[in-house]
């Protein structure tokens, strides 16, 4: 009797749940890793069950794997399902391309960190999962101090177009340009209830502070001010959308990190200075203004500034259709 509670009780892994996740990352053109698949499964399971049914799958011919010998992080091995495995050869070098993206925003990142109005600058997109291509952009994801998300947005579009990387209006194609694609106010880093879905969730996950970037010329040399001030955006930020962990389950809650749960996140009021509360009305207005001219599919609230120009996630549904939380499997 206890041979057979314990064999009912092993965790079931169908094959029907790996190849979703495969196609997930074929979307995107990404062959992932062992640990990719692992962390995006939508049930909870063991990193052994994965193991042996991913090695069942390709003995079986369901999938193909490739070896990566230069690999750190996330396993040696990446895969995909069979007949869609042409991404394999492309993946290492996506990974250079991708790492030499993000160093050409060392010095962008550098002179954002001085700037008061924010508190976190994070990478977001391709580049994060080092799935880049020559004619991509680097996505950005910035927390503002509360109250100055105006002032933030300002400060970022300022610098980069000083420094040349500045993506234009309009342009589809502007490879190695900063891509400002949100805004978060630190009183507000949680994501809407009607936009928690599998690719924000995912956007979550792979959101990286460029003080966890493995990139020496960039985390090297970021002030402690700056990182204290992003520890305490990102600890918020992670405790506020624990949602993800119902469609992964088997994602690293990195909440434990920083010390405990989410109950004691304070809100904090904006600054005082009536200079700089004045500054934030007047961009706010300008800048409002200019995006009233160019309206597209942009959300935008006094806290949260979305700036996506293609809805992935209703393409994802008709790609993946059943999609969505384990509570909804």
């Amino acid at each position: 009797m206890n041979r057979t509670a314990k064999k009912s009780s092993m965790p079931i892994l169908p094959d029907s749940v790996v190849t979703e996740v495969l196609s997930y990352f074929h979307f995107f053109s990404y062959a992932p890793t062992e640990e990719d698949i692992y962390t995006y499964l939508p049930i909870k399971v063991t990193k052994k069950t994965l193991s042996a049914r991913l090695h069942e799958m390709t003995m079986q011919g369901v999938i193909e794997k490739k070896e990566l010998s230069e690999m750190k992080h996330g396993g040696n091995h990446i895969y995909a399902i069979r007949g869609k495995g042409i991404f394999l050869a492309h993946h290492e070098k996506k990974r250079e391309i991708s790492y030499r993206k993000i160093q050409r925003m060392a010095t962008l990142i550098h002179v954002l960190q001085s700037v008061p109005a924010i508190r976190l600058i994070g990478l977001s997109g391709s580049c994060t999962m080092g799935n880049a291509r020559k004619d991509d952009d680097v996505d950005f994801f910035i927390i503002a101090s509360p109250g100055r998300i105006w002032t933030a947005r300002f400060a970022c579009i300022a610098v980069a177009f000083l420094l040349g990387h500045k993506r234009h209006r309009g342009v589809h194609k502007a490879p190695d340009k900063a891509c400002f694609n949100m805004f978060f106010d630190l009183n507000d880093v949680l994501v809407s209830h009607n936009k928690q879905n599998l690719y924000t969730g995912h956007e979550v996950l792979q959101m990286s502070p460029v003080s966890m970037l493995p990139i020496k010329n960039i985390h090297e040399k970021l002030s402690k001010s700056y990182t204290r001030r992003e520890k305490a955006a990102y600890q918020a930020f992670l405790w506020s959308n624990e949602w993800v962990h119902r469609y992964f389950p088997n994602a690293v809650n990195r909440t434990k990190e920083f010390g405990g749960a989410g109950g004691g996140i304070s809100k904090k009021a904006a600054g005082k200075s009536i200079v700089a509360n004045v500054a934030e009305e007047i961009l706010k207005a300008i800048q409002k203004s200019i995006m009233a001219r160019h309206k597209t599919k942009e959300i935008i609230t006094d806290t949260q500034l979305w700036f996506f120009p293609r809805d992935f996630q209703s393409k994802l549904k008709q790609f993946i259709p059943k999609s969505g939380p384990q509570s909804q499997r």
